[in-house]
């Protein structure tokens, strides 16, 4: 399932299912794109050479052992994302806008 995010989003997997109904959009989550990079692993973990049907592959996205799924056997056109660090500190990576909201009282 793909869906469509707000630019400063991103999805670091996908969700499979086992039916032909698609999975309840509640299930999706996103994180700020600014606590993400490029990931550096993208592996192949499945193929379905051989079977005779239409071209499509399964793909490790991340660290996190999330996958996607890419019609064909190339790998994905778009690079998936993985997160810059497994911890995060608010102040380090905040994407938070304040829009003119004044600062908590000290």
């Amino acid at each position: 399932m793909r869906t469509l995010l707000l630019d400063d989003f991103v999805a670091l997997g996908c969700i499979g299912t086992k039916t032909d109904k698609p999975p309840d959009v509640r299930m999706m989550r996103c994180v700020c794109k600014h606590w993400c990079t490029e990931s550096k692993i993208v592996k192949s973990i499945w193929n379905d050479s051989g079977s005779g049907g239409r071209e499509g592959s399964i793909w490790l996205y991340n660290s996190l052992n999330l996958i996607g799924f890419v019609n064909g056997h190339d790998p994905p056109r778009r690079s998936p994302y993985d997160l810059k660090n497994h911890r995060f500190f608010l102040r380090e990576y905040s994407c938070i806008k304040t829009n003119g909201v004044a600062p908590a009282p000290k």
